[in-house]
């Protein structure tokens, strides 16, 4: 089902239809479909509203344009039962709500999220879509939610990130797209998100990273990576990530790192490999992280760690703030004052 797209197109009902709908929050002849759990029930003095979706809806049903009598909601989550159906976005809502910052869906049965399915709204700051087993993002699905500062997408089915997903985000700050299916991400398809800081990409189906992945986050903090089935580090894949001070690649397959892996991370502070595959790393590989004071080469197949290869490192190696995490036979686990 498409989201939004064909909402829109629905013939708005007069001010005086409006007005002789029934307040959402003390719904009665809807009541069948839908609940709606708010702070206050008088019109216009709700804040917050929690909605639960146990019938078929429509996305040209009334239901949506009873929020007309709740202009303040700050706060609302739509919630699908297991014995209801919400295969589309509801995005009339947002027409009647101009104060609404956080807008959640989750648990619905939602396929796709097309392009321009939330321009309803500029005032929502945080978007919650979790849960809800979408599988594709269409190009501006997201588009003129310019003060949206959070999105959540995790625990969805998403098998790839093309170009133009995420356009005209311009505060967006934090991105969570963990635990989904994400096998393929287009080079240049973060290009826009100029102020992100943190990007979660964990539990996905990721096997290979290029240069161009991640193109555009010159400002992000933290990469989270953790849980995928990357193989290798080629060189320069995250040269694009200046500000980057976190880099988690726990329980991949990465065997290998290339010398220049990570070029370019010279704000890099810490660094997890913990469980992967590796064979060696090579004596280049730190050389343009001088800032790395956290480090974890557990649970790999490491045989032999050069003292050339942490050259770049050592004087962080004497800081007491410092972690590196190998295993404890080797002769490094005796170095103070780091930690193994």
């Amino acid at each position: 089902m498409r989201l939004g797209s064909k909402v829109r197109d629905q013939p708005r009902l007069s001010t005086q239809e409006l007005d002789a709908l029934e307040n959402m929050c003390d719904l009665q002849s809807l009541s069948d479909t839908t609940y709606c759990y708010c702070d206050h029930l008088t019109r216009d003095d709700a804040t917050i509203s929690n909605c639960w979706v146990y019938g078929d809806t429509r996305p040209n049903s009334t239901l949506w344009d009873t929020f007309h009598h709740q202009k303040r909601l700050h706060r609302l989550t739509v919630n699908l039962r297991g014995d209801g159906s919400l295969d589309f976005v509801p995005s009339r809502i947002l027409s009647y709500t101009p104060q609404l910052w956080m807008f959640e869906i989750k648990n619905a049965n939602i396929t796709r999220v097309v392009s321009e399915a939330f321009t309803e709204s500029e005032s929502v700051a945080e978007l919650r879509l979790t849960s809800n087993g979408i599988v594709r993002l269409e190009k501006h699905a997201f588009n003129s939610l310019t003060n949206l500062t959070r999105l959540n997408l995790g625990k969805n089915k998403i098998t790839a990130l093309g170009r133009h997903v995420f356009k005209n985000l311009p505060k967006l700050k934090l991105l969570f797209m963990d635990r989904n299916e994400i096998a393929k991400i287009r080079s240049g398809a973060f290009v826009g998100l100029d102020v992100l800081q943190v990007l979660e990409l964990y539990d996905n189906r990721l096997d290979h990273l290029s240069h161009g992945t991640f193109r555009g986050l010159k400002r992000l903090e933290r990469l989270d990576l953790h849980r995928n089935l990357i193989e290798s580090i080629e060189d320069r894949t995250f040269s694009t990530l200046p500000s980057l001070r976190e880099l988690d690649l726990e329980g991949n397959r990465i065997k290998y790192i290339s010398e220049k892996g990570f070029s370019g991370l010279k704000n890099l502070m810490r660094l997890n490999l913990h469980d992967n595959k590796l064979l060696s790393i090579l004596p280049g590989t730190f050389v343009e992280t001088p800032e790395l004071f956290f480090l974890d080469l557990r649970q790999n197949v490491l045989d032999t760690l050069e003292e050339k290869t942490f050259s770049p490192i050592m004087d962080n190696l004497k800081n007491i703030t410092m972690y590196l995490f190998v295993r404890a036979s080797w002769p490094f686990s005796s170095r103070h004052p780091c930690s193994f």
